[in-house]
């Protein structure tokens, strides 16, 4: 077994991680400092391959349009926790808003080159969940700009990177604090034990528990049950950001795709009269032209009726396309162009009608952004001539590892941020926070590592590694079990199915029943499996292994929380019968909000008590 050590060791070498190395090394130069990347660092993780046709960072900066004089700030944490549904703490909520223009400064001054006017202020504009437009980019890559300047940063220290690392459990010491890590080299499937006095988590969320999700290949979940086995909290795992994607692609189809106005297909039938009976006295055009600027998916939006139509569609196993080459039968009668679409092209000198014809999609697009043509030309869809195939995808996951204010989880040496903490985000998260959350936060957990570990003389004695391996390799494992990868397979169908957009008690009993089945059945495994011997006799890496049973885990942890939350709220649309035409309603107390004083008393809570972690 290879033996390492380090003073802060950071698991994920995204947005999150890198910013918490760099402020971890700016709090304390001499400090060894480990970050280790299930993959290439620069190159995995959702930071590296986040692309949308513009992607935003949220910012409230001096310039940025505001209704009080306390503050962009204050309208801006006013957003994240009021838009969130009141489910999240409202003090990391202030937090984020107000390091927000701290954070964009750091990364100007990392040569991030943000889009900036003559008077070099940074444009900014409105996005999903905000009032005000303070939305910062540099184009659709704005992440992967982020994630290029910040690694710059880092490989100009002596901060150390280590690439095809698995976090498999979180090392304590005889007193029960942090003591390093246990991974899994992907090279060659040995442990390797990193003794640290402090860990921080920065994995992002676990967009591999579904089929159609946006995240790059192996986001599994076992950063989350090594965290809940070393004793921490997981909060809001219900909450997960859904949105209409391109299947080939994987790009979010938000924005200007949405308003170009596109005719959405469901084979070869017009969805948007499906829309206009899901939605009645609402013209879906506008619908449609919202959905650029709305939630991804919200039970609070009227855009919602895009989504239901559209999931309703795929239940009768139909394709779901955006059709850039002509436009909806509605579009076809100018009349029933609403005046906000009109007022908005009008405002950007863009012509709707044109040889008393309505121009089409394309030619709209083409007008709103060439570069999103460009960007799907680039990946084999020529928009001018083909439909775009889309479904709905996991994009973000609101909840995770419950932190406080100072980015610990209540574990002494344990730290999170970025979209594997939770807490920061309640029910929905308005567009450019992900990115600005892993700067934020992951500042403040390098900051706090940092000081934690000065004041620990040395790493504390572990407990034994050898006890912690056999516990893993034996976890709910069985001679005659399901395979790792049946198993993976299993869940992620039940998820997509049972947990996606159309929650019901149902689907829920069906999920959970189902998840029963695969605890019961319990996980082939051959602990004495090598890579050298995999090809000869098909045995399962210990990585596969641990993807498995940590799957299980934490895809019934997202079930239980669901079913407890028998209300809609934010991405969470509950059905009360599978026959239901519209979700349940949003189910505050004498029908108005929680107090923020109050936070705690309506988000969801897991703990190991409340899951098999063992």
């Amino acid at each position: 077994m290879k033996k390492l050590s380090a003073d802060i060791l950071i698991i994920g070498a995204g947005g999150a991680g890198l910013r918490a190395a760099l402020s971890a090394h700016e709090k304390n130069p001499n400090l060894k400092i480990t970050i280790i990347s299930r993959g290439k660092a620069g190159h995995h993780g959702t930071t590296a391959i986040a692309c949308s046709d513009r992607m935003a960072f949220h910012a409230s900066l001096p310039s940025t349009e505001s209704e009080t004089d306390a503050g962009a700030w204050v309208d801006h944490a006013k957003d994240i926790y009021e838009g969130g549904g009141y489910v999240s703490d409202p003090n990391l909520a202030d937090i984020l808003a107000k390091n927000s223009a701290d954070a964009f400064d750091q990364l100007q001054k990392l040569g991030v080159p943000f889009i900036c006017d003559e008077k070099k202020r940074p444009l900014q504009f409105i996005t999903d969940g905000s009032k005000f437009a303070r939305a910062c980019y540099t184009g659709p890559y704005t992440a992967r700009d982020i994630q290029r300047a910040l690694l710059s940063a880092v490989k100009n220290t002596r901060i150390e990177l280590i690439d095809n690392l698995v976090l498999a459990s979180i090392l304590k010491d005889t007193n029960g604090v942090v003591a390093g890590a246990l991974c899994v080299s992907e090279a060659d499937d040995e442990w390797v034990t990193i003794y640290s006095k402090a860990v921080i988590i920065a994995t992002g969320g676990p967009g591999g528990l579904f089929e159609s999700n946006v995240f790059p290949e192996r986001m599994d979940p076992s950063p989350w049950f090594a965290a809940i086995r070393s004793g921490a909290t997981l909060i809001n795992l219900e909450f997960i950001q859904f949105g209409l994607s391109s299947t080939k692609t994987s790009l979010a189809c938000s924005g200007s795709l949405m308003r170009a106005l596109p005719n959405l297909i469901a084979d070869d039938s017009d969805l948007l009269y499906d829309v206009k009976k899901l939605a009645p006295g609402r013209n879906p055009l506008e619908l449609l032209f919202n959905k650029g600027s709305s939630w991804p998916i919200s039970s609070e939006s009227e855009s919602r009726a895009i989504d239901i139509a559209v999931w309703n569609a795929r239940c009768e196993i139909k394709s779901i396309y955006l059709d850039f080459r002509s436009n909806s039968e509605l579009l076809n009668v100018p009349d029933n162009l609403p005046e906000t679409v009109k007022n908005w092209y009008s405002e950007r000198g863009i012509e709707l009608i044109r040889d008393r014809r309505v121009i089409s999609p394309y030619e709209r697009l083409k007008a709103i952004n060439p570069d999103v043509i460009d960007w799907f030309r680039d990946r084999g869809v020529d928009l001018e001539n083909e439909p775009l195939e889309i479904c709905h995808a996991a994009q973000h996951f609101q909840g995770g590892i419950l932190i406080d204010t100072h980015a610990g989880t209540g574990v002494d040496g344990l730290y999170a941020c970025g979209e594997a903490a939770g807490g920061q985000h309640g029910a929905n998260r308005p567009g450019g926070n992900s990115l600005l959350d892993t700067q934020v936060m992951g500042h403040i957990a390098g900051t706090e590592a940092a000081s934690y570990a000065e004041k620990i003389p040395h790493i504390g004695i572990p407990k034994s590694v050898d006890d912690e391996i056999a516990a893993l390799d034996s976890m709910f494992s069985n001679p005659d079990g399901l395979e790792p990868s049946e198993i993976i397979n299993i869940v992620r169908r039940n998820l997509s199915v049972n947990l996606s957009l159309k929650r019901s008690s149902e689907r829920l009993n069906d999920a959970e029943e189902i998840f029963g089945y695969l605890f019961t059945c319990g996980v082939k495994k051959d602990t004495s499996s090598r890579v050298e011997n995999l090809i000869n006799n098909g045995s399962s890496s210990r990585v596969e292994y641990l993807t498995a049973i940590s799957s299980m885990v934490i895809g019934l942890a997202l079930t239980r929380s669901a079913k407890a939350r028998d209300e809609s709220r934010g991405p969470h649309f509950y059905f009360v019968n599978e026959s239901d035409l519209e979700p349940a309603p949003r189910n505050d107390p004498s029908g108005r909000f929680w107090s923020a004083v109050h936070w705690d008393r309506v988000y969801l809570i897991v703990t190991k008590r409340e899951i098999p972690t063992s």
